[in-house]
């Protein structure tokens, strides 16, 4: 379910984008094909985006986020509480980047562990600056790059529930919250390091 991949920076062009997601879940459910639902989204624009190539690629990589999905977690998706499903989404979003997923892994899981409480952009930026110096992709990317990642990255977040702003740029975090019928079924499916995140616990 988990994907290796290489650094990329799709989440400053589409973060966590919750209702696109869940519609577009919707019509995979409904067995409406990749290039149908990529059709509807320029017909339709509900992504609120202002030219085609943009609607495809952000469409394009929800549709990825999604084919990592297992259709039991694709169905809790559309059925579950609101919180559960956008934790399911945040998960989604671990398995297809792998930045991110690091980032949710060794920086926001190591302080809810260690009770840290709080959460900074500019830490974020630190993490990412760390990776470019063992990692030649990141290590090219600009200054710019970085700070526009960490604020995608603490956006998903906050849309989730994840965590909340007590003042600029600095954040609580809080145990993401999923109900005891998804946090079961993950743990039964074992799917690693990404389930260890939205549990918010070591396995």
């Amino acid at each position: 379910m988990e994907k290796k991949n290489q650094y990329r920076t799709t989440i400053k062009i589409c973060p966590l984008f919750y209702q696109e997601t869940k519609r577009i879940n919707q019509l995979l459910l409904n067995n409406i094909t990749k290039e149908e639902i990529i059709k509807k989204l320029n017909d339709q624009n509900h992504l609120q985006l202002t030219s085609a190539a943009q609607i495809k690629s952000v469409g394009s990589e929800l549709l990825y986020r999604l084919s990592l999905l297992d259709k039991k977690i694709q169905e809790m998706i559309q059925k579950e509480d609101n919180q559960t499903s956008k934790t399911l989404v945040v998960y989604s979003i671990i398995c297809a980047d792998r930045l991110f997923q690091e980032f949710t892994r060794e920086l926001y899981l190591d302080k809810l562990l260690t009770l840290y409480t709080e959460i900074s952009k500019q830490e974020v930026i630190r993490f990412i600056e760390r990776k470019a110096e063992t990692n030649e992709t990141v290590a090219k990317w600009q200054e710019y790059t970085y700070n526009r990642l960490a604020r995608s990255f603490l956006q998903v977040l906050k849309e989730a529930g994840w965590i909340h702003e007590m003042r600029k740029s600095h954040y609580k975090i809080e145990r993401p919250f999923i109900s005891i019928e998804a946090r079961n079924y993950l743990k039964e499916a074992g799917y690693g390091p990404a389930v260890e995140v939205v549990l918010g616990e070591l396995l």
